[in-house]
């Protein structure tokens, strides 16, 4: 059980402490949560902190459900999902085109006219405040994989075994502190789980900006 986002990844920094100082690693977060988790690996790891406008692909009838997910120009859609919830390709392409919008505001407010840190060579500690189904995680991962990347290092706080067991089969390494058996939701592993804002998001990266941009 954490705190909050903060106690989470202070305690996630902690579990990463070999990786500190090193060179041509990079903190990569997934907003907006991620963003919180991945200011404390920061600045304890002291490396620098970039972001990926990553957005879920909802279900139709259900937004809350994740069919797919969106990372710069990857698409990543799980079909079973699709085909299970009878979502039609129509209604899947609207979808996207609403998620590609909300990413292209977000990149644009929170980078503004800072350079994307290079991704080539690098090796990227990829930091989220957890993992449910994993479908924003992964199109994170295929991202990463376009922009050639040396490897790539998953760090959350708690994730559902089944996406653990899944992602640590597709990255380099899956540093986790929690993968309860009865695990329902990422929330419930936190006392205080509250929305983060895009003005959270913002200061924090400003904050990081001197060091890390």
């Amino acid at each position: 059980m954490f705190l909050d986002r903060f106690d989470a990844g202070q305690k996630l920094a902690a579990a990463l402490s070999s990786y500190s100082r090193l060179p041509n690693h990079l903190i990569v977060a997934l907003p907006r949560g991620g963003v919180v988790i991945a200011q404390e690996v920061s600045l304890a790891l002291h490396l620098p902190l970039d972001f990926i406008s990553v957005r879920k692909i909802g279900a139709p009838q259900s937004p809350e459900l994740a069919i797919g997910a969106i990372a710069g120009d990857v698409v990543y859609l799980n079909q079973p999902i699709i085909e299970m919830v009878g979502a039609s390709e129509i209604e899947i392409n609207q979808i996207i085109e609403r998620e590609r919008q909300e990413a292209a505001r977000r990149e644009l407010l929170y980078r503004g006219t800072k350079k994307p840190h290079p991704l080539k060579n690098q090796t990227v500690i990829l930091v989220d405040d957890g993992i449910a189904t994993g479908a924003t995680l992964y199109a994170s991962v295929l991202y990463l994989r376009q922009q050639d990347v040396r490897s790539i290092i998953i760090a959350v706080p708690v994730a559902a075994p089944s996406s653990l067991a899944f992602f640590e089969k597709e990255v380099d390494q899956v540093v986790c502190l929690l993968a309860p058996p009865a695990f329902s939701s990422v929330s419930q592993f936190y006392s205080e789980f509250s929305a983060v804002s895009d003005e959270e998001v913002c200061n924090i990266l400003k904050s990081i900006s001197p060091k890390g941009f």
